[in-house]
C-alpha cells in the first residue's frame, strides 16, 4: 500500500521518517479493538486502542502500511546526497610544484614560488653534497680570477656566467644574492644581470662594481659553523678565508642555501656574506691622560699666539684645535 504514515486516533502520533521497525506484514496488523504497536521515531514502541474508520460503510481497524525496502534505500540516497551538499567538496592534496614550469630564463625580482607540502621525488640532500657544493663555489672563484690574469676580462666573464648559471637558482626563482661589498638600492642582487656585475664588473647600470671575483684569488678556505638540512635543501654558516695572489688575506662571514634540483643538481638559492665585525678597541688610562694634556697644550699656544700674532692667528689656531679635539 502506498500510506507512508502509521497514525492512531488515540495518540494522533505521526512518523514522517522511517521508524525503526522498517516493514510490517499485513497478517501483523492488530484487529479492531485491540492494541495497535506504533513505530515511533526514536525506536519507542506507543501502546493505544484504535478506533474503527468509516470506509465503505464498514468499520475497520487502522494497519500499518508495509514500507518497502526498495523505498527506504531511495530515501536514504537522498539523505546522503543532501548531506553531501552541507559538508562541500571532498578535500584534494595538493599537486606538488613542477620547477620546470618556471623555465631557464630571467626571471622577475618579485617572483616567488610556493612549494607544496608532498613528498619530492627528488632524493634528499646529503652533507656531503653541501660541502662538495662550497667547495665547488671556492674552486669557480680562484678560476675566474687565474683567467682574468692569463686571458683578461672577456674570457673571465664567460667563466662567471657559466658558473652562476650552473650553480646558482636563477632559472628557478630570484636568489637571495646579498654580496659583500655592495651598498645602497644596489645591496641585493636577486637577479642574474646583478649577480654577474658583482663579480666581474663592467656593467654601466653598477657603477659601484669593482668585480670581486677578478682580484687575483689564489685559494679558498672554508670553516663551518653549522649545516642543517631539510628534504632537498641545505643550508649552512660560516667562515670563508679567501687568499689573493699577493698573500693577502680577507675573511668574510657567509651563509649559504642549496637547493637540490629535478636533476639532482645543488643550485645556490641564497647567499649572504659579509665582513665580520671588528669593534672598536677600548680606551686606556694612558690616552685619557694622554688628551688631557694636549688640551692644556693647545689652550696656552692659542693665547701664546694672540699675543705674538693678534686675533686672527690665535682665531685660526682654535679653530684647529676644535676640529681636530672635538
Amino acid at each position: 500500500p502506498p500510506a507512508a504514515l502509521y497514525t492512531t486516533a488515540a495518540t494522533g502520533v505521526s512518523v514522517a521518517r522511517p521508524p525503526v521497525v522498517l516493514s510490517r506484514s499485513a497478517a501483523t496488523a492488530p484487529a479492531m479493538g485491540r492494541p495497535a504497536m506504533a513505530a515511533m521515531p526514536t525506536g519507542e514502541v506507543d501502546e493505544a486502542v484504535s478506533t474503527p474508520s468509516a470506509q465503505g460503510g464498514a468499520g475497520s481497524v487502522l494497519k500499518l502500511s508495509q514500507v518497502s525496502t526498495a523505498a527506504v534505500f531511495a530515501l536514504g540516497s537522498v539523505l546522503y546526497a543532501v548531506s553531501r551538499f552541507f559538508q562541500g567538496p571532498t578535500p584534494r592534496p595538493l599537486a606538488p610544484v613542477d620547477l620546470a614550469h618556471y623555465g631557464t630564463g630571467p626571471v622577475a625580482s618579485t617572483r616567488s614560488i610556493a612549494m607544496a607540502a608532498t613528498t619530492s621525488t627528488v632524493p634528499m640532500i646529503t652533507n656531503d653534497e653541501v660541502l662538495r657544493a662550497q667547495r665547488g663555489w671556492g674552486e669557480a672563484l680562484v678560476r675566474i680570477a687565474t683567467i682574468y690574469d692569463e686571458k683578461g676580462f672577456e674570457a673571465a666573464k664567460a667563466e662567471a656566467e657559466a658558473v652562476i648559471d650552473g650553480g646558482y637558482g636563477y632559472n628557478i626563482a630570484p636568489v637571495l644574492f646579498k654580496p659583500t661589498l655592495t651598498t645602497g638600492d644596489q645591496v641585493f642582487r636577486t637577479t642574474r644581470e646583478g649577480a654577474l656585475s658583482y663579480f666581474v664588473g663592467g656593467n654601466p647600470q653598477y657603477p659601484n662594481d669593482g668585480g670581486f671575483a677578478l682580484k687575483g684569488w689564489r685559494k679558498v678556505d672554508i670553516e663551518n659553523a653549522a649545516i642543517f638540512l631539510d628534504g632537498n635543501t641545505g643550508t649552512s654558516v660560516g667562515n670563508v678565508i679567501i687568499t689573493d695572489k699577493n698573500g693577502n688575506v680577507t675573511k668574510v662571514d657567509k651563509t649559504w642555501t642549496f637547493l637540490k634540483d629535478e636533476k639532482g643538481n645543488l643550485r645556490i638559492m641564497a647567499h649572504h656574506s659579509s665582513l665580520p665585525y671588528v669593534p672598536p678597541a677600548a680606551i686606556t688610562n694612558d690616552e685619557v691622560l694622554a688628551a688631557q694634556q694636549g688640551w692644556g697644550k693647545a689652550l696656552v699656544n692659542i693665547a701664546t699666539i694672540f699675543d705674538q700674532k693678534g686675533f686672527d692667528a690665535a682665531k685660526a689656531e682654535a679653530e684647529a684645535v676644535i676640529d681636530g679635539a672635538y
